[in-house]
This record gives C-alpha cells, sequence and structure tokens, in this order.
C-alpha cells in the first residue's frame, strides 16, 4: 500500500522547517537507517517469544498507527525538497543512492521509521534491564536521527513519527491488552 501510494500521488505539501537547514548530510547514517530493517523484525520476534502481551500491544499499536498514517498519506500527501546530490564514492554513498532511487521524497509527514522505532521501544521498555535499555535506546536514537541526517525526513516528519508513536502507545494501553498488561504488573508487584 505505502509504495502504491508512493508512486500514485504527487506531494502537494512540502515539509520542512529551519532546523533542516543546521542539520549535515551525514553517508554514514545509513547504517543505522538500514540497520533499522532488521532490528524491528528482531524486536518483533523477540516479545512474540517473551512476552505475547507486550507483543500484541505493541503490534496493534504498530498496526494502527500504520494504517492511520496511509490514509493521512491518501488524503494529504507530503514531500521534501531536501535531498541533493550524493557526496562521495564509498560503500555509503551508493547505499545512500539506492535508497534514493528506491524511496522517493513522497509521503514523508509523519516518519513511519521514527513511528515504528518508538513504539517498538515502548514494547520493549519493560522487559529489558539496563544494559538493554541503553543498547534499544541508542539504536533507536540512532534510527531517529539517520532520518534527518540521511535527508529522508525533515525535523517535522521526526516528531509528528513521534507524537504519533506516543499516541498509538497510549491507546493500546486503553484496550483489552492493556488492562491485561496493567493486571499482570500488579500482580508482579504484588508478589515482589
Amino acid at each position: 500500500m505505502f509504495h502504491l501510494l508512493e508512486k500514485s500521488t504527487r506531494p502537494v505539501h512540502l515539509v520542512e522547517c529551519s532546523l533542516d537547514a543546521y542539520l549535515p548530510f551525514v553517508s554514514g547514517a545509513v547504517l543505522p537507517y538500514i540497520g533499522w530493517f532488521l532490528w524491528v523484525p528482531c524486536v518483533l520476534f523477540y516479545l512474540m517469544y517473551t512476552d505475547l502481551v507486550r507483543f500484541w500491544r505493541g503490534f496493534s499499536a504498530m498496526a494502527g498507527g500504520i494504517v492511520f498514517t496511509l490514509c493521512l498519506y491518501a488524503v494529504w500527501p507530503t514531500g521534501l525538497a531536501l535531498r541533493g546530490e550524493v557526496p562521495g564514492t564509498g560503500l555509503c554513498s551508493e547505499l545512500v543512492r539506492l535508497i534514493y532511487r528506491m524511496d522517493t521524497p513522497t509521503n514523508v509527514c509523519p516518519s513511519l521509521h521514527v513511528f515504528v522505532t518508538v513504539v517498538l521501544l515502548c514494547a520493549l521498555w519493560a522487559k529489558l534491564g539496563f544494559w538493554g535499555r541503553l543498547c534499544n535506546s541508542v539504536a533507536a536514537v540512532a534510527i531517529c536521527l539517520s532520518t534527518v541526517l540521511l535527508d529522508q525526513h525533515s525535523v517535522i516528519d521526526v516528531v509528528m513519527g513521534l507524537a504519533l508513536a506516543l499516541a498509538a502507545w497510549q491507546i493500546s494501553r486503553g484496550g483489552r491488552l492493556g488492562r491485561l498488561d496493567q493486571q499482570r504488573t500488579q500482580k508482579e508487584l504484588c508478589a515482589s
């Protein structure tokens, strides 16, 4: 659906803000950007095998937010005019050029990279100890920063992706899965 919308819609609303001009282009940021495609399934599989309630809660927040975002893209298409020529000839520069060819600068707000990353970090948070939280938080920040350092998104897209993720996570707390999660947490607190 995303690729269909990307091919069929033309950006009506260009997204950018003055902060975008101060952010450098960093071709090395392609590594966490591509790493997202491995991190997402790893987190989903980890949650599926360790905590089905948090898996379904995270999955439902993610699915609901993605459907909302695709509907938003259909009725309010957005685009970017931030991309320039990719400097350099190294592996990272070539990977950025490949991404630019495959992923047009349309339907960018809110950022789905940021949205999915933040929702999954919220789902993981209670499952992890200090080092797990630290490592996954660093990965999440690197992924979110990579979207603007590669000129794939504006700062506005990142902020909107973050806001949508927090809203979707809160909404997922209100349903049956949220109540199951809260009941289990209360039982764990009483047992300790």
